[in-house]
């Protein structure tokens, strides 16, 4: 028997809300392998840098901190050059995936937090505050995954950034506000926009706004007053 055959399961609770989105979440890190050790084959450092912060940040967010974890020490190898580190971080990588068995936990009847940036490690930073303090939290990289998100699972608050590619904060508000499941979940913008450009984006509408650099204090305070009943900042 091989060694590796020989080693116990990697077991992750995840929220049941998150099944339909994991065999598409772990089909998409499988098929990151190849793509890594391609990069790898062709000394391409930068784009072993970027997918393993990608993935650090994804992984976070799903609540898979062991992958998070290789994926952060592939990062830094990449950054380094170190080659060795990078053929560690792949064989983890690809162990990790081998052994992960993930287990679906009791439902939470904390309040939902959906958060979406393009910036992996954002998306990580919001998930674990938010986590450590008691909320359930789904993260996207995207706005149009963020909307399926939204209407499948109708979270209590929706914590985005304004400016993204493809779908921006400002066309992902307007969209919501035409949406019936959508149109009275509040929303909390996190943006380095000033004021005056946020009064251009958003002179009609009613958001709260946290601007960065922010306090992780005052993200939390934010979001607590968002959820409660009497909160009044809606689209």
């Amino acid at each position: 028997m091989r060694p590796d055959e020989q080693k116990d399961p990697i077991k992750v609770s995840v929220d049941p809300e998150l099944q339909p989105l994991i065999d598409t979440f772990l089909q998409h890190r499988r098929e990151e392998i190849k793509i890594l050790q391609e990069a790898f084959e062709h000394s391409d450092y930068e784009k072993i840098r970027i997918m393993g912060h990608t993935i650090k940040g994804v992984g976070g967010g799903y609540g898979f901190t062991g992958l998070s974890k290789i994926a952060a020490s592939i990062e830094l190898a990449a950054i380094q050059r170190n080659v060795i580190e990078i053929q560690n971080g792949l064989r983890g990588h690809c162990d990790y995936l081998r052994r992960v068995e993930v287990v679906y936990g009791s439902i939470s009847k904390e309040p939902l937090i959906v958060c979406v940036d393009d910036e992996p490690s954002m998306l990580q930073l919001f998930g674990r505050t938010l986590t450590k303090n008691g909320f359930r939290v789904m993260v996207s990289l995207s706005g149009e995954n963020t909307l399926l998100i939204i209407h499948r699972y109708k979270p209590d608050l929706i914590l985005m950034d304004l400016k993204m590619p493809g779908l921006s904060g400002q066309d992902m508000c307007v969209r919501l506000q035409k949406s019936e499941v959508a149109a009275r979940i509040p929303v909390l913008i996190v943006t380095g926009c000033r004021e005056e450009e946020r009064g251009k984006l958003f002179s009609s509408q009613d958001f709260d706004v946290l601007l960065k650099p922010f306090d992780l204090d005052v993200l939390v305070e934010k979001v607590r007053e968002a959820v409660q009943p009497t909160s009044n900042r809606y689209i």
